[in-house]
C-alpha cells in the first residue's frame, strides 16, 4: 500500500496541491496490463512526470488557457488518463460542445469528436515513439491541425511551467475546479476508511476500479479523473486492465494475485469493514440490507441521461448525502425528480422525498 497523502492534501481547493504530493510518491501509482504480457508501472514521481509533460504540451502546441475546452473520444488507457489529468493541471475543462482539443487513439474514433482546432492522436502501444496508425490518414480526414502526442509529449518540460487553474475555473458538467477538488478528496476518504483486504486476508495495495469503459463524454472524463485520482491520495495503486483486452476471469485472477489487487467491480459483500470478493453474484439490494451504512459508497460511477435532470456524474449513493443526484439540473429539482439510479437496475426508480431517503433505500 502507497503512502496515504489525505493529510497532505486535506485542504486543497484545486488540483495544483494533489499533484504535486503525488508528485513526490515513489511508490507506484498506476498499473496497465493488456494483451501479450504488457506491464506498465508508474510510480506517483513518473505518473505526474507524464501528466506534466502532457499539460506543458498542451499550453505549447494547442494554445490551452483557463477555461480551454478539451474532449477525449477513445476506449480506457493509462495516456489518456494521463491527459485528462493533465487537461486539469493546464487549467482547461472537459468540453464536448466546442472543444479547443479533441484527442483520440484512431481515426474512426476521431471522427466522434466535435470539430477541434487541434487533434492529439495516440497510440496505444507500450512503449511507442510515434502515432503508429495512418497519420496521414487522419490529416486528410479531420479539419484540424493533426499532432502526434507520443513523439511530441517527451521533449516537454518534466515540471509544469504554466500557471495554476483558479479554483473558480470551470472543469466541466457545471462544476469549478474547487468542487472538483472536494468530491475527490470525498471519495478518497471513502476509501480510507475500508480496510481493503484481499481473499488470503492481505492488505490490498492496488484497486481495479468501476470505471467507464472509455472517455466517451466529459462526464466519463470527470468519473474516470475522480475515482483515479481518490484512490491515490488514499494510499492505492489504480490496477487498469485494458479494456480492449477483454480479460477473462480466469485471465485476470492471477494478475490481480501477482498485484494484490483487489476488484471492486465483483465486490459484493463486506466482512467486518473489509471488501472480499464473494462467491456467486449478490444484487446491491440484498448487499445494502446486510450493510446499510458502509456499501452505499461502493454503488457509483454511471453515468445516465434522465429526463428532467441533464446527464451528470454519479459520484457517489450514499444515504446520509444525496449527491447520488450530483450534477446540474433543467429547470427541475433533483430531490424530486425521479431518476433511474443505474444501468445494473434500469427499471428502478425512485422519487426522492428528502435528502434521507435515496438510492438504495429505494430499490424493491
Amino acid at each position: 500500500m502507497a503512502e496515504n497523502l489525505l493529510s497532505t492534501v486535506a485542504n486543497a481547493r484545486s488540483f495544483t496541491r494533489i499533484f504535486d504530493a503525488l508528485a513526490r510518491v515513489h511508490t507506484p501509482a498506476l498499473i496497465w496490463h493488456a494483451r501479450g504480457g504488457e506491464r506498465i508501472e508508474l510510480s506517483g514521481r513518473v505518473f505526474m512526470n507524464w501528466v506534466a509533460k502532457s499539460a506543458n504540451l498542451l499550453v505549447n502546441e494547442c494554445e490551452v488557457t483557463e477555461e480551454s475546452g478539451v474532449q477525449i473520444t477513445a476506449p480506457l488507457h493509462w495516456r489518456f488518463l494521463v491527459l485528462a489529468c493533465a487537461t486539469l493541471y493546464a487549467g482547461g475543462c472537459f468540453d464536448d460542445e466546442e472543444p479547443l482539443v479533441g484527442a483520440s487513439d484512431t481515426t474512426d474514433h476521431a471522427q466522434n469528436l466535435n470539430n477541434p482546432d487541434y487533434l492529439l492522436l495516440v497510440d496505444r502501444g507500450p512503449l511507442s515513439m510515434r502515432y503508429l496508425g495512418n497519420f496521414h490518414e487522419a490529416k486528410s480526414m479531420i479539419d484540424a491541425e493533426v499532432l502526434d502526442f507520443c513523439a511530441l509529449v517527451r521533449s516537454e518540460a518534466d515540471q509544469f511551467i504554466g500557471l495554476p487553474a483558479s479554483t473558480s475555473a470551470p472543469v466541466g458538467n457545471n462544476l469549478t475546479s474547487a468542487e472538483l477538488t472536494a468530491r475527490v478528496l470525498s471519495r478518497a476518504h471513502e476509501h480510507a476508511g475500508h480496510d481493503y483486504r484481499l481473499p488470503s486476508g492481505e492488505r490490498a495495495l492496488a484497486l481495479r476500479l468501476r470505471l467507464p469503459s472509455e472517455f466517451d463524454s466529459a462526464p466519463s472524463a470527470l468519473t474516470i479523473v475522480t475515482e483515479a485520482l481518490a484512490c491515490l491520495i488514499a494510499g492505492y495503486a489504480v490496477f487498469l486492465p485494458d479494456p480492449l483486452a477483454d480479460f477473462t476471469d480466469t485471465e485476470l485472477d492471477p494478475l490481480l494475485r501477482s498485484e494484490r489487487a483487489l476488484d471492486l467491480t465483483l465486490s459484493h459483500s463486506l466482512e467486518n469493514g473489509s471488501v472480499v470478493r464473494s462467491e456467486g453474484k449478490k444484487t446491491a439490494a440484498d448487499s445494502h440490507k446486510k450493510n446499510p451504512p458502509l456499501y452505499d459508497s461502493l454503488f457509483i460511477y454511471e453515468r445516465l441521461p434522465v429526463e428532467g435532470l441533464s446527464t451528470s456524474v454519479i459520484s457517489t449513493f450514499c444515504c446520509e448525502r444525496w449527491a447520488c443526484a450530483a450534477g446540474s439540473t433543467t429547470g427541475t429539482d433533483p430531490v424530486n425528480t425521479p431518476v433511474a439510479w443505474f444501468r445494473m437496475y434500469p427499471n428502478s426508480s425512485c422519487s426522492v422525498a428528502s435528502p434521507s431517503s435515496t438510492c438504495l433505500r429505494c430499490l424493491p
